[in-house]
């Protein structure tokens, strides 16, 4: 090569200016712009149209101004042209606004390029429209910010249950350390046996198969505790149609649970002495008549009426009776096992279900029920005795519906108070029962 015959690398780019493009250039998809050191532009590539709008012809001869958008302030702009005017490359987001007024954000960068004396003879730049990335970074942005708002978990998983993202909700619910690296996390480890099982088999190949599925399931928080939750659990595809990952969402529902279960307790609990109501004795009577047919075993019936209580209500008043009922029930509580059932059905009487015992195991109960209600009762500084009237009737001796063994205790308790209280096992000359 002669001495005088100029290297590619080191001819102005000058030469290339105007409307004869060097090929490259105007085949890039990055907008290309040249200058002279004034900052005058003398070239600009296709792309450069197809970015802002301004055909070739429209940008010649004036500055980069034309796109200036006016949302970086003034400061932005001297930093930027100190830093090219000295002699060093820029690098940076620029928000520039089109010929039609929209505005674009371009990933700019600026080269000083030199003579042979290190004079800047030109600036050369290309961009690259940002645009949609920059949109879906801020979209993003805002989605993380209402993912950390919300007081629901909100976790993105591998399909194995690797955590890849947590939110601060997530993280309080687990009972997590500050700063814990929610990647070294595997959420099942915070499930119940129950819960894995479930989304082992009904779960996740539910949200595989069909994209979504929801339900209740639980956490085990960090004092040990099970943590009801609602959950839904997403599968994400990859463009290759395969699940790429899971997403889930769940909800605390600890007050509502606690609130279907103080409505449950509510509507089969007598609210003065707590004891199971009338609902709930049927209920359990059901369960005994079922569970003594499969077993072949007998179970006995208690009717349970307290003696002189409308003396004490007209004499000392309801405040008082009611504070006896109270202790009446509580007394009956102790007296049975914990497979025993005593409810109150209403004013003085209670009902009991004594599983797996005949006719000597209901009168032994009677007996101990009559001495505890025997035993003085001092409410409010007042003593006063009660006394009871006891029916007992046995399953299937006397019966084998409920409705019989209750008109047989009945019966047989009214047979008891007309002794003048104790108990008594129901026989058949205190009248035919009858099915209600």
């Amino acid at each position: 090569m002669k001495e005088e015959e100029e290297k590619p690398a080191e001819k102005p780019f000058k030469e290339i200016t105007g409307f004869h493009a060097h090929p490259l250039m105007e085949q890039m998809e990055e907008s290309v712009i040249i200058t002279d050191p004034n900052g005058v532009i003398e070239y600009v590539n296709s792309a450069f149209e197809t970015m802002t709008g301004y055909r070739r012809e429209e940008a010649l001869g004036r500055t980069p101004r034309i796109v200036k958008s006016g949302r970086q302030g003034e400061e932005f702009y001297k930093q930027l042209w100190k830093t090219i005017s000295s002699g060093r490359v820029f690098h940076g987001v620029l928000m520039n606004r089109r010929k039609d007024g929209s505005l674009y954000y371009e990933q700019k960068t600026i080269i000083p390029l030199k003579d042979d004396r290190g004079r800047i003879i030109q600036y050369g730049s290309t961009g690259r429209d940002i645009t949609e990335q920059i949109r879906a970074d801020e979209e993003r942005a805002r989605l993380v910010t209402i993912l950390e708002a919300t007081t629901d978990l909100v976790a993105i998983t591998t399909l194995q249950g690797r955590v890849r993202y947590m939110n601060r909700a997530g993280e309080r619910i687990l009972g997590l350390a500050e700063k814990t690296d929610p990647s070294k996390i595997n959420l099942p480890d915070f499930a119940p046996e129950w819960v894995r099982a479930r989304l082992r088999d009904e779960g996740i190949p539910t949200a595989i198969r069909n994209g979504v599925w929801s339900g209740e399931t639980a956490f085990i928080d960090r004092s040990g505790r099970e943590l009801p939750v609602s959950q839904v659990i997403l599968a994400h595809r990859a463009p290759t149609g395969e699940v790429e990952y899971l997403s889930t969402i769940a909800r605390d529902i600890s007050d509502r649970r606690a609130q279907i279960v103080a409505l449950e307790y509510q509507s089969t609990h007598d609210p003065l002495t707590g004891l199971p109501n009338r609902t709930l004795f049927f209920d359990r009577l059901s369960y005994a008549l079922v569970s003594a047919r499969r077993e072949r075993e007998p179970f006995a019936m208690l009717f349970v009426d307290l003696n002189r209580f409308k003396e004490t209500n007209d004499t000392l008043g309801h405040h008082i009776g009611d504070l006896l009922l109270q202790q009446v029930g509580w007394r009956l509580r102790g007296t049975l096992r914990l497979s025993d059932t005593v409810a109150r059905m209403g004013g003085d009487e209670f009902a009991l279900i004594l599983p797996a015992v005949g006719t000597q195991g209901g009168i032994l109960t009677a007996r101990k029920i009559l001495e505890a209600v025997d035993l003085p009762f001092v409410l409010e500084g007042v003593s006063l005795s009660a006394g009871a009237s006891i029916g007992i009737a046995i399953y299937p001796d006397h019966g084998t519906d409920a409705g019989v063994l209750m008109d047989c205790a009945d019966r047989a308790m009214y047979a008891a108070k007309e002794n003048g209280g104790g108990y008594a096992v129901y026989q058949s000359g205190m009248g035919l029962p009858h099915a209600v």
